[in-house]
């Protein structure tokens, strides 16, 4: 019973507690971000450089006080990276910290970085996915019966209403091409003005 408690205790004890709730005092790293606003459905990348002289244990990534992401800490490593999935719940804002644990298991926490704001812009992806994907199977659908329709009409109907659609066709590009051919070889013939006005004028000085 004793050793149960005595194991229990570390867990209970005020070191164990979130820090992104209840950070320490230790130097606090500095987050980063590759953009402060994005769409739903794309990637934010978080990084938080840690300078401690002791290999952290653990980083912590939070969100407006809760903790999002945690990653094992390395030996020589200084800047740890999170990919973020946008989503409408996104919007808030980003913070990190690290926790050191001594040889006799006792935790010492860090200061959170200075918080950096995410801005969740442009029309929800999933909503959109949402709206078109059945958007499109309906279409599909109505294609489907329409050409079911049409399939399940008489041989002979079927050959009429293509024989005369590609009647038209054919009509259509012959008298194109006739109205083409025609304006090639017979251009309209230009008028040739004839200088009357002058002749005339010459006319009277001749009698006078």
């Amino acid at each position: 019973m004793i050793l149960s408690l005595c194991l229990l205790l570390p867990a209970l004890s005020p070191s164990s507690q979130e820090i992104c709730s209840a950070p320490g005092t230790l130097r606090g790293p500095i987050l980063s971000l590759n953009q402060t606003s994005a769409q739903t459905g794309y990637s934010v990348l978080l990084l938080c450089a840690v300078f401690s002289k002791v290999p952290p244990t653990r980083i912590i990534f939070c969100k407006d006080g809760e903790e999002v992401s945690t990653q094992q800490g390395l030996e020589k490593k200084a800047i740890y990276n999170y990919h973020h999935a946008v989503s409408r719940d996104s919007s808030g804002n980003y913070s990190c910290g690290y926790e050191i644990k001594d040889s006799d298991n006792q935790v010492t926490r860090s200061l959170l970085s200075p918080s950096q704001h995410l801005s969740v812009t442009g029309p929800d992806l999933k909503l959109l996915l949402g709206i078109t994907i059945p958007a499109v199977l309906v279409l599909a659908v109505v294609l489907y019966l329409l050409g079911k329709k049409v399939m399940s009409l008489p041989r002979d109907q079927r050959e009429r209403v293509q024989l005369d659609t590609s009647n038209f066709a054919e009509d259509h590009i012959q008298y194109t091409s006739m109205n083409w051919l025609r304006s090639s070889r017979h251009p309209p013939p230009q008028r040739e003005e004839t200088p009357t006005y002058v002749t005339i004028a010459l006319q009277q000085e001749t009698r006078h």
